[in-house]
């Protein structure tokens, strides 16, 4: 079952569920708006893969791609894609779980995110969340920081 505002609104007050920084507008109906915080630039990726080789294999971790705290505008150029994070920092209590989908907006403003896995564990402590974000058409796409990028939509398990 889906969680309604009045039940996210409770697990938030009784410490049960943290969003954290947490702003209370943020509550919808029905899901938590979450906003974007920073961008992981993979430009060390090729720009052309071939479906019949095995994969780049990243460089050691840290190599490959460095957070960039997103501090003004970000210029998403046509075909590219950077992987993303969220401003808050989630926990969840063992019996409540969570996807994270896409904002209607994102689409209507040109942009794809590409969530995969969009699943968040019940118990999961203190997680950003992380996705792709990807420009799939012909114009540059300008990401703002502290937009309101996907939501988390929190069900109960059991």
């Amino acid at each position: 079952m889906v969680l309604n505002k009045k039940s996210i609104l409770a697990a938030i007050e009784s410490g049960r569920l943290k969003i954290d920084p947490y702003d209370k507008k943020l509550v919808r109906a029905a899901s938590i708006k979450l906003t974007l915080a920073e961008l992981y630039l993979a430009d060390r990726w090729p720009h052309r893969l071939d479906s019949r080789k095995q994969p780049p294999r990243p460089p050691a971790k840290g190599a490959l791609i460095m957070p960039k705290r997103l501090t003004h505008p970000y210029e998403l150029v046509p075909r590219d894609r950077v992987i993303a994070g969220t401003l808050e920092k989630i926990t969840l209590p063992d019996d409540i779980c969570a996807e994270i989908r896409p904002r209607a907006r994102t689409t209507a403003l040109g942009f794809n995110l590409d969530i995969t896995p969009g699943f968040i564990q019940p118990g999961t402590k203190e997680e950003r969340l992380f996705f792709a974000i990807r420009n799939p058409g012909h114009s540059v796409v300008v990401l703002h920081p502290g937009i309101r990028i996907c939501q988390l939509i929190l069900s109960r398990v059991g």
